[in-house]
This record gives structure tokens, C-alpha cells and sequence, in this order.
């Protein structure tokens, strides 16, 4: 019943990374007739996997957590309906009941074809292949790239693939190198060099990690967790004391895209408070600074969802960093969370459910106990360092 529960499971977190993809395309403008990819379907199949988790092991530990998450939940709940935070805090609930490391290679290999999918559809002229859509969807940053809304959705799920492809392809290293050498130069082709950077940041992390000790992971583990309040402080100083009439801050909001700006209408609309502020601003207006562009995941959260979002995020990672665990769990997690939080001070992508398995793993590692027959490793001697399962 475990088991078959476990690849249940699996199957409905495969079908889910299908529809969050499905849902960053350019599908719902031209097909939501047929089936519409919306922020409530994707609530619905995370809730219908939550209930599925249930049927996995339990534990004390387990129990607590959910009961935090649950409150969590509820709270967010009843001040906003629904919001990122819900996905969010559904997403850290199943991954309390599923498996570690078939998380990585379901997700991968569902987020690939999802990805091909789509760019399919649009040479195929079923979906855009490029243009300006914004007369569509009212929002001034649409512009077709391969059938996704926005040329930085479809390069970041790029450079999410290359860094889980190193966990999850055998292939010798030379083959890496290059893929890393390719798919860096497309990012900047694309104009995304934080997807580069995200690139070249994972693969720094996979080369420096083969040694056998955990120590080298746990201290990337330990840097993203504190680089979640250094940045959210930076990013509320930066936001706090631009001025457009200073030649410092203007050469700082040009190299930050023009977020600077933003960034300050934000925080002068929306005060921090605990757990954040409902949405007072209608980003689909043209006059709004920056036409509703507000992108940064710290200072997003926490004006957004408050503190206790951003709370959360880092004593997640803390614990990460902490938890004695698998040599190759570790290298696993600092590959994925570390490029994350880096590209998070700029960009907001990685910190939501639809463009990671980031809450996926990061809750089965600390909260999910052995699943579909794994045995654990006592002795990182007989762990294989390329292999993640």
C-alpha cells in the first residue's frame, strides 16, 4: 500500500509540473476554452496531492510540521484566499510524504517534455512563437518566446534543467562542460544573464562537491540560508534610499534592470508587517512604475507575505544545512538552492512552485522518511558521488 501510494503520488507530482508549465505558456490566452491552465487548478491538484501524501509514513516529526504548515495555511488563507503563499505551503505539505530523490528525476524528466512540449506547439504555430502579446493579456511585459509569455520564463526553466540534468544524466564529464559551455552562451542569447549565472553557479557547485565529505555541501547549504535575510535586508536598503535625482542610485538601477525604482514604489505602497498586505496595486495598469513588473523574491515576499514568509524560507534552509544526512543529499540540495537564492535577489522565478521542485525537496529531505524500498546509507563510503539514485 506504501509503495503504491508513493508512485501515486509520484505520477499526480509529474502531471502537476505538466500543468505549471502548461500555465507559464502562452496556452491559457488562446485555448482556456478547452482546458485553462489557472492558479486554482494547480491549487486543486496540489491539495489533491496533499491528501494522497497522507497515506505515507508517519512520524512525531512529521506530525509537528504539518500542523505548522496546516496553521500556515490557514492563516494566509483567510487574510488573502489565494495567493503564492498557498501552492507554497501545499507544496512543503507533500513533500513531507514523498521521496527524496525520485522527486529530482520526476520532476526533470516531466519538466523536460513539458518544456519541449510547448516549444513544439509553437513551431508548430499552435501556440506564438514570438511577438508582442500584451493587447492579449494586458500585461505590458508579454512577449512571445516559443510558445512561453516572456523570453525569462522559458531561460530560466532552461538553466533549471541543465542543473538538475547533472544530477540526474550519467554521462562523462566532458559532456557536462560543454552542455554547461552551450547552454550559458543561449542564456546570454537570450538576454537572460542571470539564467548564465545561474548556469554557471550550478555547475561550480557539482565540480567542487565530488570530494567525500559533507562539509564543502553543508557550507553552501549554510551560505544560502543567510544569504535570504542579508539580501532581503539589502534589497529593503536599496529600496528604502533610492533616489532618481543621485548618480549612485541611477548606476544602481540601471545594473539592477530598473528594480531599484520599483522596488521603492513597492515599499512605499505596501509596509512590511508580519504577515504582509493584500494586494493593493493593480500591476496590469499602465501607469504603474515599471507597468507591474515586481520581481525580486526577498522583498516581493516580504512586503507581500510578510516576515513570516521570508521566516520560514530561512529556517527551512538552516535546517537543511544542519541536518546530518546522505553525502549525496546534501550536494543535491546545495546544487539546486544555492543558484536559486542567488538569482533570487533580482528574480522571484525560483522561489514559486510552478518554475521548481524547491519546497518539494527541500520538505522530503527534512521531514519524509525512506520510501519505495531505498535504503539508507551509513557509510558515505559506498555512496556514489555521480549517482543520485
Amino acid at each position: 500500500m506504501e509503495r503504491l501510494s508513493q508512485k501515486t503520488l509520484l505520477l499526480g507530482y509529474a502531471a502537476f509540473v505538466f500543468a505549471s508549465i502548461m500555465s507559464l505558456s502562452s496556452w491559457n490566452l488562446f485555448y482556456s476554452k478547452s482546458i485553462n491552465f489557472t492558479a486554482t487548478m494547480l491549487t486543486v491538484m496540489l491539495v489533491a496531492l496533499a491528501i494522497i501524501s497522507l497515506l505515507s509514513d508517519w512520524t512525531v516529526k512529521r506530525i509537528v510540521v504539518l500542523l505548522i504548515f496546516g496553521t500556515l495555511l490557514l492563516i494566509y488563507f483567510y487574510l488573502f484566499k489565494l495567493t503564492y503563499m498557498l501552492p507554497i505551503l501545499l507544496a512543503l505539505i507533500v513533500g513531507t510524504g514523498l521521496d527524496f530523490k525520485s522527486i529530482l528525476k520526476y520532476d526533470f524528466f516531466s519538466r523536460l517534455f513539458s518544456v519541449l512540449f510547448v516549444v513544439i506547439l509553437s513551431l508548430f504555430s499552435i501556440l506564438p512563437k514570438s511577438g508582442y502579446g500584451a493587447d492579449i493579456s494586458d500585461f505590458h511585459f508579454t512577449i512571445f518566446c516559443y510558445g512561453f509569455t516572456y523570453t525569462n520564463i522559458l531561460a530560466f526553466e532552461i538553466g533549471v534543467l541543465f542543473i538538475e540534468s547533472l544530477l540526474v544524466l550519467k554521462v562523462r564529464e566532458i559532456y557536462r562542460v560543454l552542455l554547461m559551455l552551450l547552454i550559458t552562451w543561449l542564456e546570454i542569447k537570450m538576454g537572460y544573464e542571470t539564467g548564465a549565472v545561474f548556469c554557471l553557479v550550478g555547475y561550480t557547485i557539482f565540480a567542487t562537491t565530488k570530494k567525500r565529505s559533507t562539509r564543502i555541501p553543508n557550507l553552501y547549504l549554510m551560505m544560502s540560508a543567510w544569504l535570504v535575510p542579508f539580501f532581503s535586508f539589502l534589497s529593503i536598503y536599496v529600496a528604502s534610499n533610492f533616489s532618481s535625482t543621485d548618480d549612485f542610485w541611477n548606476r544602481v538601477n540601471d545594473l539592477l534592470s530598473g528594480r531599484a525604482e520599483i522596488w521603492q514604489y513597492y515599499y512605499q505602497a505596501m509596509p512590511i508587517k508580519l504577515l504582509g498586505n493584500l494586494q493593493t496595486i493593480n500591476q496590469k495598469t499602465m501607469g504603474v512604475v515599471g507597468f507591474g513588473a515586481f520581481d525580486g523574491a526577498f522583498i516581493q515576499f516580504l512586503l507581500t507575505f510578510g516576515v513570516a514568509s521570508i521566516f520560514l524560507i530561512f529556517c527551512l534552509f538552516i535546517l537543511t544545512s544542519t541536518k546530518k544526512g546522505h553525502l549525496s543529499d546534501k550536494r543535491i540540495l546545495s546544487i539546486i538552492i544555492l543558484p536559486i537564492v542567488l538569482s533570487g535577489f533580482t528574480e522571484t522565478n525560483g522561489f514559486l512552485v510552478t518554475f521548481s521542485p524547491l519546497y518539494f525537496m527541500v520538505s522530503s529531505y527534512l521531514f519524509s522518511v525512506n520510501k519505495l524500498g531505498l535504503k539508507p546509507v551509513t557509510d558515505s563510503r559506498q555512496e556514489s558521488l555521480e549517482e543520485v539514485n
